[in-house]
């Protein structure tokens, strides 16, 4: 699990009018988890940056050092997290529990050519208390059906282009 999970389908093209100008990344993701009434779900949220083709690579730069929230080995460490507990339970406040990750940073290092694309994409990492936790939902709660405990939510990636002239 260190090494995450891509979120392919949630992708972010850009090409830059400059080789100069920095780019500002930003984002929200709804996730939800469940699990039993005594867990607790420690989560990140990674970016992975593509040039011109080239194979995807974490962001590492734009990350959190501090490792305390996702115990383990620094590979685990993302640019937004998130604790929580959880329950199997629907009857229960943690069996409708959803999380809202925001993040944004400033990228300098894209692209070296004008002309050549720079792609974005979510990578995600999931650490249960429980070990038959292995679900996540992307845009939804845990506890999905048609009534006052259950909703949807939108996720985005967002790119702005800063003028460095």
């Amino acid at each position: 699990m260190n090494t995450g999970i891509d979120i392919d389908d949630l992708t972010v093209t850009y090409t830059p009018l400059s080789t100069s100008n920095k780019l500002f990344v930003s984002g929200v993701m709804n996730f939800g988890v469940t699990g039993d009434t005594t867990g607790k779900a420690y989560c990140g949220v990674r970016v992975k940056r593509q040039v011109n083709g080239g194979g995807y690579s974490m962001l590492t730069a734009a990350m959190n050092t501090d490792t305390a929230a996702m115990p383990g080995t620094s590979s685990r460490i993302g640019i937004a997290g998130y604790s929580n507990r959880y329950a199997a339970s629907n009857s229960t406040q943690y069996g409708h529990t959803s999380f809202n990750l925001h993040f944004g940073f400033t990228d300098s290092s894209h692209v070296s050519t004008v002309g050549h694309t720079v792609n974005y994409k979510i990578n995600h990492v999931l650490k249960s208390n429980d070990s038959g936790v292995k679900t996540l939902y992307l845009n939804r709660n845990g506890y999905n059906t048609n009534d006052y405990g259950s909703h949807t939510m939108v996720s985005y990636i967002r790119i702005e282009e800063i003028s460095n002239g």
